[in-house]
């Protein structure tokens, strides 16, 4: 009874991938329905044939997957005198599905139907139904919310459906070889069916050995299982059930569930005169049970210690089950029940509310029943956190998934699950113990939950702990899209309700992405939305008058995504970016040189694209550009970068330079003189992934361009010879150092800057270690 691990631990076999891969591309099996714009549906060519298992397979991971291409209709589509879609497994739970797709994906008559939207049926739909039901063996019904009863004609009034229940009217449903039924109630609308409905529903399942009836809000009338001989497994889980010792005549029974939730969820049942008597009637009258619970429910009695009249000397804590002493139970399930702790219980394995066995235990066996789970992992999520000696921890964390992936509507299990995963992973050794398959496991369904509940604070919380615990970006990298979703949603989240912590969590993470990936990844990160995020965000500190480190941070954000991708430059600008520039250097420029270095970096990153340079060309940015120029003796980068960025500009040449003031002359001079204060030998904290922005000024004809372009180089082969010496010359800038050497006057700055780089490739190109450069 407990839970299954391994089926993660290994990676997905070939056809599921394969399946997985058809999913998103259904145009590879079919074409379009028509040539209309508005019409989403498919048509399998007739060329391909979907046999049973390949059918079955297609559907579990469209189920899984749930595209918006609108595979479902391909799967859907009878194909006219030769079906080429051949179902047996119809399971189109959590699928938006009528009641004439549905009809239609029964079209080969399939052995097992599972769905759980509100299908209302209409009187033709229902006529397609009952003839295509006729080889069904398993019928699962779940999630009941539509106002007219399951199998019914919705279009009756309601006089006209009651006479449908008279007990001489035929079934609702006939289905001569069905095996197991399941209706399982909606958690969040309450299902209240009438006892003549369940009547008329039942009466069809003559053959019956498996029958569920969960979360039925009204009183119950079990009469009918005496219709029912072959029973062998009956769940009647949170049923107020009336007369239940009628089921004592189920001789065949191997599994009973009787079980309530948790007071919280809803109600529970009221307690019978004499539950000891009554669980000993109903297990005597089961000769054949291996399996009972009696979660929640008041059957465990008081725990008084009885023993067998045949067997004195063997004790029962359970006064009901004593006649079990012998033959104990395969599981007994008492979660609840304040029976836990008893040690004479004839059972070998106890679902109960004390230790991870016994919880784990419970979860399995309600592993449907969204109360019990939301209860069990609740106490589940405490006992990890106590930490007391939990050696199960992959169960429980395979549980959450589970959890997650099952109750998809249900916002508190997922915050649950939440907090387990987040523990689990802030554990060194455990999560140095999940393999990749599972990290993948764990990151898919937080990116899922993310964009189901992405207003839950509590759920941003505990998943922004949990990615700090991954390596970002490259465990992400799987499913990269995914992340930067992930991370627009919350941050969307963030700006309506300011949460510092998890705030700068997120900006941190997005930081390091922009940090470590680069080309198509990075422009991503502006496709998903992720630049107009940080910028909603800047202006919304710079409302506040908040100037901290995370407005240094967001501005870094912006420094590195925008580098060598014209794309996010460019969204940047579309977006007011200079504007909120305009306003952050003037109200925070003697607050934070670090926040003014970010900035200049970003401008940049523009100046370095040739188109957008023009949105600098206005008096005001270039006279604050020129104020950076001398920002501080102590903070070379503000000025440096300042520098670089009229290099740029100036590097089109004088006709380009629109402006009269300050002019093409002044703004030469100015920078010529800036760079001319500089020590060469200065250090500096900037990392360069590419030296091409800045080898490609040497290119033009401006010598006060050529000459920041040089300081830059002989600065950065002085600080790190060993990385931007190579760097020089892989990317061709020694090449043109020559040139510039050659052509300036001997003894010019430009020339002696040229042959200090120079000097430095030269010797790291012949395998010296550069040292007394800078004597």
């Amino acid at each position: 009874m407990s839970l299954p691990v391994p089926r993660t631990l290994e990676p997905p076999a070939l056809a599921v991938l394969a399946a997985r891969l058809l999913v998103q591309h259904p145009w590879a099996l079919g074409s379009r329905g028509s040539h209309y714009p508005w019409d989403t549906s498919w048509r399998v060519s007739r060329y391909v044939l979907l046999t049973e298992e390949v059918a079955d397979l297609l559907l579990a991971e469209c189920r899984r997957l749930r595209p918006q291409n609108g595979f479902l209709s391909l799967l859907s589509d009878a194909g006219g005198r030769t079906r080429r879609v051949r179902l047996q497994t119809v399971d189109v739970r959590g699928l938006p599905v009528d009641a004439g797709q549905l009809v239609r994906l029964m079209v080969d008559r399939p052995r097992v139907l599972r769905f759980d939207s509100a299908v209302e049926f209409s009187a033709d739909s229902l006529c397609a139904l009952r003839d295509r039901c006729v080889q069904l063996r398993q019928l699962t019904v779940s999630g009941r919310s539509a106002p007219t009863p399951m199998f019914m004609d919705a279009s009756l009034r309601a006089t006209d459906l009651e006479k449908q229940l008279a007990a001489d009217q035929p079934a609702l449903l006939p289905c001569p070889q069905l095996r197991s039924f399941t209706m399982v109630g909606s958690a969040s609308v309450r299902f209240c069916p009438t006892q003549s409905y369940l009547d008329a529903l039942l009466r069809g399942f003559s053959s019956l050995t498996h029958l569920e009836l969960s979360n039925v809000y009204s009183d119950v009338d079990v009469s009918f299982v005496a219709r029912m001989p072959r029973l062998v497994a009956l769940v009647l889980h949170n049923v107020s059930i009336v007369s239940m010792e009628r089921l004592a005549c189920l001789s065949e029974l191997r599994h009973l569930d009787i079980s309530s939730p948790p007071p919280v969820a809803g109600r529970r049942r009221r307690p019978p005169a004499d539950p000891d008597r009554l669980l000993e009637r109903l297990v005597r009258g089961m000769p054949h049970l291996e399996h009972l619970d009696i979660s929640g429910t008041a059957l465990a009695g008081p725990g008084v210690h009885c023993c067998p009249a045949t067997e004195p000397h063997k004790l029962c804590d359970i006064v009901g089950l004593s006649s079990r002493v012998g033959r104990p139970l395969q599981f007994l399930g008492i979660y609840g029940c304040n029976a836990s702790h008893r040690k004479h219980i004839p059972a070998l394995r106890i679902g109960g509310d004390i230790g991870e066995t016994q919880l784990l235990l419970a979860a399995a066996a309600h592993r449907r029943h969204v109360f019990m789970v939301a209860d069990v992992l609740e106490q589940l999520e405490m006992l990890l956190q106590m930490n007391n000696g939990v050696t199960r921890w992959q169960e429980i964390l395979h549980l959450a998934l589970d959890s997650m992936d099952e109750f998809s509507f249900c916002k508190d299990i997922h915050i649950r699950c939440g907090a387990i995963i987040q523990t689990i992973t802030s554990s060194r050794v455990w999560h140095a113990a999940l393999t990749e398959v599972e990290r993948q496991r764990v990151l898919r369904q937080l990116f899922r939950s993310v964009a189901l509940y992405r207003k839950s604070v509590r759920l941003r919380h505990f998943i922004a702990m949990t990615l700090m615990n991954f390596d970002v970006p490259r465990e992400m990298m799987f499913c990269f899209e995914g992340f930067l979703d992930t991370l627009s949603h919350m941050l969307s989240g963030l700006l309506s309700e300011r949460d510092n912590f998890v705030e700068r969590v997120l900006i941190f993470l997005l930081n390091k992405t922009c940090c470590d990936v680069d080309g198509r990844r990075k422009v991503m990160v502006g496709e998903r939305g992720l630049v107009k995020m940080l910028l909603k965000a800047i202006h919304a500190r710079l409302q506040d008058h908040i100037c901290d480190d995370v407005m240094c941070c967001l501005w870094s954000c912006l420094w590195n995504v925008t580098d060598e991708t014209p794309e996010n430059c460019a969204l940047f600008l579309d977006n007011r970016g200079m504007r909120l520039f305009t306003q952050c250097l003037s109200k925070f420029k003697t607050d934070s040189g670090d926040l003014v270095r970010n900035m200049m970096g970003l401008v940049g990153n523009i100046a370095e694209v040739q188109h957008l340079r023009a949105h600098f060309m206005t008096k005001e940015t270039v006279e604050t550009f020129l104020r950076l120029l001398n920002y501080s003796s102590a903070d070379l980068e503000i000025s440096y970068h300042a520098a670089g960025v009229l290099s740029n500009m100036l590097s089109d040449g004088p006709a380009a330079w629109t402006l009269s003031e300050p002019g093409c002359v002044e703004v030469s001079a100015r920078l010529e003189r800036a760079v001319r204060g500089w020590n060469v030998m200065a250090e500096r904290s900037i990392n360069y992934r590419s030296l091409a922005p800045i080898i490609r000024l040497l290119r033009c004809d401006v010598p006060e361009s050529q000459l920041w372009a040089a300081w830059a180089l002989a600065n950065l082969t002085q600080a790190v010879p060993e990385r931007y010496g190579r760097m020089v010359e892989e990317e061709g800038g020694a090449r043109l150092l020559r040139l510039v050497a050659a052509a300036g006057d001997q003894g010019s700055y430009l020339v002696r800057l040229a042959q200090l780089c120079l000097g430095t490739v030269d010797r790291y190109r012949d395998g010296g270690d550069g040292d007394g450069l800078a004597a």
